[in-house]
C-alpha cells in the first residue's frame, strides 16, 4: 500500500511504524528516490527533516504522528579547520554527460562545478551535499576537510544527517581513504550529540 504525504513546508516529521522495520524510504511526486535509512531491527518510530515542499510517498506501513514541527536543526557547534586556501567565488554549474566516474568536479581556479552522469541518477539531498562539497574545495584541499564542511552546511539547510554518510558510502565505494572519511564524519556527529 502506497501512502501520500504534502509536506507544505520545511518540516521534522516523526513517523510511527506499525510493525518493526529495518528499512524506510520516500519518493518525490515523479517516484524517483528522495530520502532512505536503514534501520536498527525492532524500530517502530524515527524523525525526519524534509526540507524540500512537495508530494511525497512511502512504502512502509505507518503514519505520521501529530503535526508536522518547525525543522529541527540538529546541528551544534562544529568546528571546521583551519582554511587551505582562499578561492572563495561564485560558483557554476555545468552539467556533462559525457563526464562519467565522480559525480562532480571543481576547477577551483574557474569556480566551477562540472557533474557528470553519476550525479544525475543520485536523490536530490545527495546532490546537494556532493555540490556542497566541491564548493568545500574552494577552502580546503583535505577531502575530509571539504566532507565536514559539506556536512555543516548540508545539515544547517534541514537535511539528514544520515543521508551525508549514506551519501559518502554510495559514492566513494571502494576508493582508497574510503573507511577514513566515513568514520571521521560519523565521529564528528558523536562528537556533537547529532547521534548518541
Amino acid at each position: 500500500m502506497q501512502h501520500v504525504l504534502k509536506n507544505l513546508k520545511p518540516s521534522t516529521l516523526r513517523i510511527k511504524f506499525f510493525e518493526p522495520t529495518d528499512y524506510f524510504e520516500l519518493r518525490d511526486s515523479r517516484g524517483k528516490l528522495y530520502y532512505y535509512r536503514y534501520l536498527p531491527n525492532g524500530t517502530t518510530d524515527i524523525k525526519i527533516n524534509l526540507p524540500d515542499k512537495g508530494i511525497y510517498y512511502f512504502n512502509n506501513d505507518c503514519k505520521i504522528e501529530d503535526e508536522p514541527l518547525q525543522i529541527i536543526d540538529t546541528i551544534y557547534y562544529v568546528k571546521l579547520p583551519k582554511q587551505e586556501r582562499h578561492r572563495e567565488k561564485e560558483v557554476t554549474i555545468k552539467h556533462d554527460l559525457n563526464q562519467t566516474g565522480s559525480p562532480a568536479i571543481i576547477y577551483t581556479d574557474l569556480g566551477l562545478i562540472v557533474t557528470g552522469t553519476a550525479f544525475l541518477e543520485l536523490p536530490v539531498p545527495m546532490r546537494i551535499f556532493v555540490l556542497l562539497h566541491e564548493k568545500g574545495h574552494l577552502k580546503y584541499k583535505t577531502e575530509k576537510y571539504c566532507d565536514l564542511y559539506a556536512f555543516v552546511e548540508f545539515v544547517k539547510m534541514g537535511y539528514n544527517p544520515s543521508t551525508a554518510i549514506y551519501c559518502l558510502v554510495d559514492i566513494l565505494k571502494q576508493k582508497p581513504g574510503k573507511d577514513e572519511r566515513i568514520n571521521s564524519l560519523f565521529q564528528t556527529m558523536i562528537n556533537a550529540e547529532i547521534i548518541k
